[in-house]
């Protein structure tokens, strides 16, 4: 499975090794199934369909109830406190610009939670951002200075291990400075005594 296609960072090689998988795959293993979503972009339209690949619509529409309903469970537990009117302006701004993505839904109600006033909540949704690109270039900018290192440091490892990590691990990374002069330096001191922490410093950036 290959899930959401149009939103890699690499999809020009990622379509061409998708490209090359495919067609080895008809030729070498007929019992083997593939499948990958993606919203309706044109390029990723014209590979599959050179290809002669099945492809199917979940529509527009059904995927905006699933959302609103996504909505609804998640804004009664944070937004609860706010009026009414404020929610459904919220809930119909999302759902209009969500173009089907829950994630850049689910990203822009965990920016909402961090507003502390109404007035904080308008000036959000004046300036949502376009894309789960933006969104994620505004989360790294908005990280504490003072933790800066340490939330840089666990997203790296996340991004490079060679396999999934576990929660402990990825907040034990720290405890070693691999900046030293003298080479790697373990530092107890710097470890998290709640290893769920990690993720208050990654916040949204890690689930």
């Amino acid at each position: 499975v290959i899930d959401a296609l149009d939103e890699c960072a690499d999809r020009e090689e990622t379509l061409v090794w998708v490209n090359n998988l495919i067609s080895d795959t008809h030729r070498a293993a007929e019992n083997l199934h593939i499948m990958v979503t993606s919203r309706p972009q044109r390029d990723i339209e014209k590979v599959f369909g050179m290809l002669d690949a099945p492809a199917i619509d979940i529509g527009e529409t059904a995927a905006n109830q699933d959302i609103i309903k996504f909505l609804e469970c998640q804004m009664e537990s944070k937004l609860k406190g706010y009026d009414e009117n404020i929610r459904k302006e919220i809930k119909s701004r999302l759902k209009m610009q969500a173009e089907g993505s829950f994630r850049w839904v689910a990203l822009q109600l965990s920016e909402l939670e961090m507003c502390l006033s109404e007035y904080e909540i308008m000036e959000q949704m004046i300036n949502l951002p376009k894309g789960l690109d933006e969104i994620y270039e505004r989360m790294l900018k908005a990280i504490d200075g003072k933790y800066r290192a340490d939330t840089m440091t666990f997203l790296e490892w996340l991004s490079f291990s060679k396999r999934p990590m576990k929660v402990a691990e990825i907040a034990e990374v720290i405890t070693v400075d691999f900046n030293s002069e003298d080479g790697p330096v373990f530092n107890p001191k710097k470890r998290y005594p709640n290893p769920r922490d990690m993720l208050v410093r990654c916040s949204s950036l890690v689930t």
